[in-house]
């Protein structure tokens, strides 16, 4: 969940880490984003797409998986609880 990799044509040129998803999503949204999957938004439209998305994991998970997952990511977050520099 650090994130920090490379990623074509995305804001800030990364993949976002996964440590303040509490911050940014209610467990329903990140269910439904879990289930569905999701393609970055590019910044230049005239350029290839992003190369790294996340996959749908709807047809490999159960709901009560993703559930646990949406859970287990939601304790997530930076050390002593406050965002680091490094975090997006």
């Amino acid at each position: 969940g650090y994130g920090g990799y490379p990623n074509n044509n995305v804001a800030g040129g990364l993949v976002n880490s996964l440590t303040k998803v509490a911050e940014g999503y209610s467990k329903s949204e990140l269910h439904e984003k879990i289930k569905t999957g999701a393609i970055p938004i590019p910044t230049d439209s005239s350029k290839p797409a992003p190369m790294l998305q996340m996959p749908k994991w709807g047809e490999q998970l159960s709901a009560s998986e993703i559930d646990a997952l949406v859970a287990y990511l939601f304790t997530l977050g930076p050390k002593g609880g406050k965002p680091s520099a490094d975090d997006f």
